[in-house]
């Protein structure tokens, strides 16, 4: 059985995930900015899908890039960050002409975020 020293150093690899999640967050904002995108999008597949998926590749970026944190501390961390993405999200499209804000998405990014925390929560201990 491997010593703790001679485990590797998972730190470049945490924030990788944390550029990636910084990264798609980005795009995400930048892509639903553009006029008729989001509509275009809304085509193939209904906006409650849409967040659902993104926030929960955040959540799980997150989850990755906050670690090796388990338990409440690595829930409350990355469920206050989707909250604060999820409400500049919405707060932004309450400014365009063209965008509604909805409570509502801001919950599904939320419901999201709390179904990957609870899989992190209830997967095996990572050794």
């Amino acid at each position: 059985m491997p010593t703790l020293s001679a485990l590797p150093d998972l730190s470049a690899y945490r924030r990788q995930c944390l550029w990636a999640a910084a990264v798609f967050y980005a795009l995400m904002i930048g892509i639903g900015s553009i006029p008729g995108e989001a509509n275009e999008l809304g085509r193939f597949l209904p906006d409650t899908v849409l967040h659902f998926t993104a926030y929960g590749f955040l959540s799980f970026l997150l989850c990755i890039g906050l670690g090796p944190r388990t338990g409440a501390a690595l829930v409350w961390r990355v469920l206050a960050l989707i909250a604060l993405m999820g409400l500049v999200d919405e707060t932004i499209q309450s400014t365009l002409s063209y965008r509604t804000a909805d409570i509502k998405d801001w919950l599904v990014d939320m419901a999201s975020a709390i179904t990957v925390t609870t899989g992190f929560l209830l997967a095996p201990a990572r050794r």
